[in-house]
């Protein structure tokens, strides 16, 4: 069988599937990673040397509360790409939508049924244009 792509298309097409698997991370991860940025953030500002323990414990437990919403946001979101979604996106994004023409080709050339179908097509068109001339 002959390759479809070539070596370009492919490492743009597993470019492509990486970024997709990132995007939705990204989406489906912002609440867990916002929790923990500003968690860090407010440790590294030395906050916990200012504040009574009482505050301490309970923004720690609003902190606690938001990290699981934050997983329950990521497991609930969270949807894994296929091959197939990275192959429409790139095809999209190029003009013409290439990738698309040549799987198109590729499906009529083993497809007989396809070429059987088109021949009294091409019967009908030549004959009707013969008395045009």
């Amino acid at each position: 069988m002959a390759k479809l792509f070539s070596r370009r298309v492919i490492f743009a097409l597993w470019l492509t599937f990486v970024g997709l698997w990132a995007e939705r991370i990204m989406r489906a991860a912002w609440p867990l990673l916002s929790t923990l940025v500003l968690g860090v953030g407010v440790l590294l500002l030395a906050a916990p040397d200012l504040w009574p323990l009482v505050v301490l414990k309970l923004a720690g437990g609003i902190w606690l509360l938001s990290g699981l919403y934050g997983l329950w946001y990521f497991f609930r979101r969270f949807a894994a790409p296929t091959l197939g979604a990275a192959r429409a996106r790139l095809d999209q994004n190029l003009p013409d939508r290439p990738l698309a023409a040549l799987r198109d080709i590729s499906k009529g050339k083993r497809i007989p049924r396809c070429q059987i179908q088109l021949r009294p097509n091409s019967r009908c068109l030549g004959g009707s244009s013969a008395h045009l001339r």
